[in-house]
């Protein structure tokens, strides 16, 4: 199982820097991709947002969240509601690496999967290395694609 996080996912849907290689990525491994449900309202955020900000024609903008929200997008994530334990668990780890906690409780529960934890925030990898070696920048993931540039 490997946990993904919005920041991978949201590449699925908006063409963005390196989404070619999440395209693959899910690809690959569509089978084995879980995260919190929160996964599914932080990627319908990241469309809503892309879609003001470029003042996006409202057909554009539904069909981007028609691909996350049929059968491309979302329901290629196994979503997990989280418990109390694992939402206590994030808030700790939101305090200890003084980062917000919705990124957190992909961490948490990364690790209590004992999962790799996908993403292509740089930022949080290094901090969030330190408490799960399993935390990985989509760019390190093997995808038999042309290396980037």
């Amino acid at each position: 199982m490997i946990v993904v996080d919005a920041s991978l996912a949201a590449k699925w849907v908006l063409w963005e820097d390196h989404s070619d290689r999440a395209l693959a990525f899910l690809s690959l491994h569509r089978a084995n991709l879980c995260g919190p449900d929160l996964i599914v309202i932080e990627v319908a955020g990241a469309i809503a947002r892309v879609a003001r900000m470029a003042k996006l024609d409202p057909i554009d903008s539904a069909q981007l969240l028609e691909l996350w929200f049929g059968d491309f997008g979302a329901a290629a994530v196994d979503t997990r509601r989280p418990d109390k334990a694992l939402l206590r668990f994030a808030a700790q780890l939101s305090i200890d690496l003084d980062h917000p906690i919705q990124d957190c409780l992909y961490l948490a529960m990364a690790i209590d999967l004992d999962a790799d934890l996908a993403t292509c925030d740089e930022k949080f990898v290094r901090k969030a290395e330190k408490h799960h070696p399993r935390v990985r920048l989509l760019a390190s993931y093997d995808l038999n694609l042309p290396p980037l540039t």
